[in-house]
């Protein structure tokens, strides 16, 4: 497993400005859930505070580096709902903000970052917007946001928007193929399909997870065909079977079944049946045909 390495055109960009001198003060990172934008704000925090950067990107292991990732780093906040919030309360942007504020302890600039800053509350937004009216020289203010529209049409107009879109099916096979020497061709093709662009539904903690990932995918195909016509799910399984392990796939189907409030105990008991007769190489059929009927209704 490996991290994802994505957006490599937004990344240049970034790194040859500030290379140049020209550091981006204020920005929103804009695109769907999963696309990346966090990770980006991340990574860009390390660039800015990293003690020993490489020509294109920094190290990721020096002490600053680390801390960035662990979100240790005194130079480095990172903007978080209180447990149960749905919004960042003006009193979390306060606290936020005064140590935003503060002279860097360790670097040469304070790095604030605001995950879904759309979810920040309106007297946040407000606070935040004073921010960006009176920018200082040695912070930078990274915001991320799936709905920017959400935002006051004043704090947009002061942010540069960053936008990522979803990566290209090749680049994504590619990563997979790289970070997951053991897939097969059939398995990384299935997965773009599933990720449609998306490596956060790649990733589990931050990283490749292929095995998660597959579960995840066949777990998507199973619910598409809860209500389908029978001939339509018998034909869908027979043919993720015949793809697949058998026995992989089966377990996924009859765990998406047995997990459905809609199942009955006797029909969870069958399930539970047929499942574990497969793995003793029981006739396939007979399971593919009795779970279809489950799927079906």
């Amino acid at each position: 497993m490996t991290t994802f390495p994505f957006h490599h055109d937004i990344r240049a960009r970034l790194l040859q400005e500030f290379r140049n001198g020209r550091v981006v003060q204020s920005c929103v990172f804009v695109g769907p859930h999963g696309v990346g934008k966090l990770t980006l704000a991340r990574w860009y925090a390390q660039a800015l505070v990293c003690e020993s950067p490489t020509k294109d990107k920094p190290c990721g292991s020096c002490a600053a580096c680390r801390a960035v990732a662990a979100d240790a780093h005194p130079d480095v906040a990172v903007a978080a709902r209180a447990e149960g919030q749905e919004t960042v309360s003006i009193e979390a942007w306060r606290i936020l903000q005064d140590r935003f504020t503060r002279t860097p302890l360790r670097a040469a600039r304070s790095v604030m970052i605001v995950p879904d800053c759309e979810r920040l509350s309106r007297a946040a937004q407000h606070a935040c917007l004073k921010t960006l009216e009176e920018p200082r020289p040695a912070s930078v203010l990274l915001l991320t946001a799936s709905s920017p529209a959400l935002l006051l049409a004043t704090m947009r107009s002061r942010l540069t928007q960053i936008r990522l879109r979803p990566v290209p099916s090749p680049v994504l096979q590619q990563a997979l193929e790289e970070a997951d020497a053991a897939l097969t061709p059939q398995d990384a093709d299935a997965l773009v399909r599933y990720a449609r662009g998306i490596p956060g539904a790649l990733l589990h903690e931050g990283r490749i997870d292929a095995g998660c990932a597959l579960r995840a995918a066949r777990q998507e195909r199973i619910a598409a065909l809860r209500g389908a016509p029978l001939w339509r799910v018998q034909k869908a399984l027979r043919e993720m079977i015949g793809k697949e392990s058998a026995h992989a796939s089966v377990e996924v189907i009859a765990g998406a079944c047995m997990r459905d409030r809609a199942c009955g105990i006797a029909e969870r008991r069958l399930l539970a049946l047929l499942s574990r007769a497969l793995t003793r190489a029981v006739n396939k059929d007979l399971a593919i045909d009795t779970l279809s009927i489950a799927l079906a209704h």
